[in-house]
């Protein structure tokens, strides 16, 4: 089955005790009320582009070219100072420096709301001899920050545990053959997903799970 995590917010400074309650309310709500609890949600959240301290519109001078280039390619009728404006203080993900919420395995761009922050947790399904059917069934799971340190451990444990009954001494394996070597790549596959998920997790954010 096809699986998305998508990091969809976290906590503005000093408001994590709000945000996490409002958080548990929109987790278990019903659908009558979810825009509203969305709504106040967004009021005490920051976003990926902060999280992964992508340049801003209006504020890095990358982001004010990179917006350059695409008026120029889309040639809207208004003047590129009127256009620009509509994206001050807007950050942008693709410009941002790598890291590990940022992952190698992602659908980012494939379809409509899923970006480069996105982890194509589809591919765990490949790796269920590493990772066992519990922690695969939980991929398909919304989680919070705490559940997803939680998760980052235990897939990382994981690894460490196939590894070490194949012998395999993971800081010296070549990952130069992780797209020619199956069991290399379940290995990448499940260490950069227990790096992603302490990423965002240590960042406070709550994962969706789009499948």
């Amino acid at each position: 089955m096809g699986l998305d995590w998508i990091p969809a917010a976290g906590p503005l400074p000093g408001k994590e005790v709000e945000f996490n309650k409002i958080l548990d309310a929109v987790l278990t709500s019903t659908e009558d009320t979810i825009d509203e609890l969305h709504d106040q949600l967004d009021l005490v959240s920051r976003f990926t582009p902060e999280a992964v301290n992508a340049p801003r519109v209006g504020f890095d001078e990358i982001a004010n070219k990179f917006m350059q280039e695409r008026y120029q390619n889309e040639e809207p009728e208004e003047p590129f100072n009127e256009w620009v404006k509509q994206f001050h203080g807007r950050g942008i993900i693709s410009l941002a420096e790598p890291c590990d919420g940022i992952p190698r395995y992602s659908n980012g761009g494939y379809y409509d709301g899923v970006d480069s922050t996105s982890f194509r947790g589809g591919f765990l399904n490949e790796c269920v001899d590493i990772i066992g059917k519990k922690l695969l069934d939980q991929a398909f799971e919304t989680m919070k920050a705490e559940q997803l340190l939680k998760y980052a451990d235990q897939l990382e444990e994981r690894a460490n545990s196939s590894a070490r009954i194949r012998k395999i001494d993971l800081n010296r394996v070549d990952w130069s053959q992780v797209d020619t070597n199956e069991y290399i790549q379940q290995l990448d596959i499940v260490l950069c997903a227990a790096r992603y998920c302490r990423f965002w997790g240590q960042q406070g954010f709550y994962v969706r799970a789009w499948f």
